[in-house]
């Protein structure tokens, strides 16, 4: 007799489990603002009542001065930060990118499948090779790379 009431006991609290699971599931897009709102009104709660001693404010003029005293602190610290942020940004760019991005470097052509490179080629008679190559050598030779400046037209 009281292996059956436990089982039921146990089935009546396994259900409510699950029960209590699937609700939070379900009302996780409304859990995460209100514990968000209680946490505020938490935290602020000791600043409200500090703004209602001092100034002899109601309650509801009180956290709308220190909401709006919020808003203008943050404002005045995105004002100051956000302007010296993007000048660093640009000169990390400049310190680690620099002029690579302008210079840019065609590699050589590589021979197809079944085609065989020119090995056998060599320079005609009276020339050398150009300076950097073997003869039958598709790669360019060292030197400066052509830059987009390079490339550009020039405008008068």
């Amino acid at each position: 007799m009281m292996d059956s009431r436990r089982r039921k006991t146990y089935i009546v609290v396994g259900l409510f489990a699950v029960g209590f699971v699937w609700l939070v599931v379900a009302l996780q897009e409304v859990f995460g603002p209100l514990l968000l709102a209680l946490l505020l009104a938490y935290v602020l709660a000791p600043a409200v009542n500090w703004i209602m001693k001092v100034t002899k404010l109601p309650r509801g003029a009180a956290i709308a001065a220190l909401f709006v005293f919020f808003y203008a602190a943050l404002i005045g610290f995105i004002a100051l930060t956000v302007p010296t942020l993007i000048a660093q940004v640009g000169d990390m760019y400049q310190a680690l990118v620099g002029d690579r991005v302008a210079r840019v470097e065609i590699p050589a052509a590589e021979p197809e499948v079944g085609e065989k490179p020119n090995e056998g080629e060599k320079p005609k008679t009276g020339e050398e090779p150009e300076a950097g190559k073997t003869p039958g050598s598709k790669v360019p030779p060292p030197g400066p790379a052509m830059t987009t400046a390079d490339k550009l037209p020039v405008r008068p």
